[in-house]
C-alpha cells in the first residue's frame, strides 16, 4: 500500500438545485481498509434535488441495484409543501432507500419547522441528531459522515463552526477512520453558471477540511 493510501482521506459532497438529479456511487475497496480486513468492500451513493418525479425513482433503484450499503440525500427533498406530498415522496419514491438512508437539509427543506420535523422522522434521525438542527455526524464501517446545515450561520463563531471543529479532530485521531465524507446541500464552490457558492463555507471551513 503506497503511502499516500494510507493517508487519511476527506471528501467533499454537496448539490445546488439543477434540473436533473446528479447521482454518485462510491466504492470503497478492500485495498483502503484496515490491516485486519474487518470490513467487506461496499458501496454507497449520493444524490441531491429529488422532487417527486421518475428521475427519483430511477435513482433511488439505481442506488439500490448497486447494493449501496447507505444513501445520503443532499437536500431538496420532496420539493413538498404538504405532510402529503411528502409521505407520498417518501413510500413512492424512496422506498427502495428506507432503513439505509440519511439527509442533508435544504433550502427547499426548511419552510416550517413541521416540514422540517417530518424529514427528521422520516429518516430517522433521532438519535444521530438529537438538537434536530441537522448538524449530526456519525461512523459507517471506517468511514466518519458529518451532516452540515447551509441553512444555519456559516461563521467561524457558529456553533456550527465549533462542533464540525471538534468532530473532525475527534475523528482524524480516531485510528479505525479512514475516510471523513463531509455533506451538505449547497454548493461550496461553483462554475457560477446559476448558484454561487458558499462564500463563507469557502473562507472558514476550507481551512478547517484540510486540517
Amino acid at each position: 500500500m503506497s503511502s499516500e493510501l494510507r493517508r487519511l482521506r476527506i471528501a467533499v459532497l454537496g448539490a445546488a438545485a439543477a434540473v436533473l438529479i446528479m447521482t454518485a456511487i462510491v466504492s470503497v475497496s478492500s485495498e483502503q481498509m484496515p490491516p485486519s480486513g474487518t470490513y467487506p468492500d461496499f458501496n454507497f451513493g449520493a444524490a441531491g434535488d429529488w422532487g417527486d418525479n421518475s428521475n427519483s425513482r430511477d435513482t433511488a433503484k439505481n442506488m439500490a441495484d448497486h447494493g449501496v450499503g447507505l444513501a445520503i440525500l443532499l437536500g431538496d427533498l420532496s420539493y413538498g409543501s404538504s405532510s402529503s406530498e411528502i409521505n407520498s415522496w417518501w413510500e413512492k419514491d424512496i422506498a427502495p432507500l428506507h432503513g439505509i438512508s440519511v439527509a442533508a437539509l435544504g433550502n427547499h427543506d426548511d419552510i416550517s419547522s413541521s416540514m422540517m420535523n417530518e424529514y427528521h422522522n422520516l429518516f430517522g434521525l433521532a438519535e444521530k441528531d438529537p438538537n434536530n438542527d441537522w448538524i449530526y455526524s456519525f461512523n459507517y464501517k471506517n468511514i466518519h459522515f458529518l451532516a452540515m446545515n447551509t441553512q444555519a450561520s456559516e461563521s467561524d463563531v457558529s456553533k456550527q463552526y465549533d462542533f464540525a471543529k471538534d468532530d473532525l479532530a475527534t475523528a482524524a485521531s480516531n485510528p479505525d477512520i479512514k475516510w471523513i465524507v463531509v455533506f451538505f446541500h449547497k454548493p461550496m464552490y461553483t462554475s457560477r453558471s446559476e448558484h454561487e457558492p458558499e462564500a463563507d463555507l469557502q473562507d472558514n471551513f476550507h481551512q478547517l477540511f484540510d486540517r
